[in-house]
């Protein structure tokens, strides 16, 4: 600090803390991302088991 009391005295290390929260954001994101498809690819699937449980159940019925 020269004198001036809107300087900080370590604009590295200030610099460094929002880079690492902004990494942190990031991971973040990209992981809550990875949930969001994993999710909805567990639903696809469920879905696809549903209807092919209601087709057998359809082909059983019109066999009868």
């Amino acid at each position: 600090m020269n004198g001036h009391p809107d300087q900080h005295p370590d604009p590295g290390g200030e610099a460094a803390a929002r880079a690492a929260q902004l990494a942190a954001m990031v991971v973040s994101v990209a992981e809550a991302a990875a949930r969001l498809r994993a999710h909805r690819r567990s639903a696809a699937h469920a879905a696809a088991e549903q209807d092919a449980s209601a087709r057998r159940a359809v082909a059983a019925a019109e066999a009868a």
